[in-house]
């Protein structure tokens, strides 16, 4: 999440930044044209950075890393592409829609899975 929220603000700053130094008409254009190029741009980012990382020798992103969790599959082992990609989609598409109710699904399962890892066979732990 930390990742997304780094890039919609990238985002936010080209267009505030295309708005303010052009004069409302050109330089806008091509603030939102830049814009519009970043989504694919920033989607291709955030997944290559999610895979190379999740499926790594750390076994999870900087940040998770940062607060002692890392993510395994469900014999404890490191996740491949797929269960990476899985992961983010379900995550994207299915525990965030609903007010998040995906997430709060780790609170009544066994080994605190959220909807998007149960989906991908993977479990956030600590270490």
């Amino acid at each position: 999440m930390l990742t997304g929220l780094v890039i919609a603000v990238l985002w936010v700053m080209g267009l505030v930044v295309g708005y303010v130094a052009g004069d409302g008409g050109g330089v806008l254009l091509a603030g939102v044209m830049l814009w519009f190029i970043s989504i694919p741009v920033g989607v291709i980012t955030f997944f290559a950075y999610h895979i190379k990382f999740e499926t790594g020798p750390m076994q999870a992103t900087p940040a998770k890393r940062l607060v002692g969790l890392r993510i395994v599959n469900q014999n404890g082992g490191t996740i491949n592409a797929g269960q990476s990609i899985g992961r983010i989609l379900s995550m994207v598409f299915l525990s965030s829609l609903f007010f998040f109710l995906g997430y709060f699904l780790a609170l009544f399962t066994e080994k605190r899975q959220a909807l998007h890892d149960l989906v991908a066979g993977t479990i956030v732990i600590k270490g």
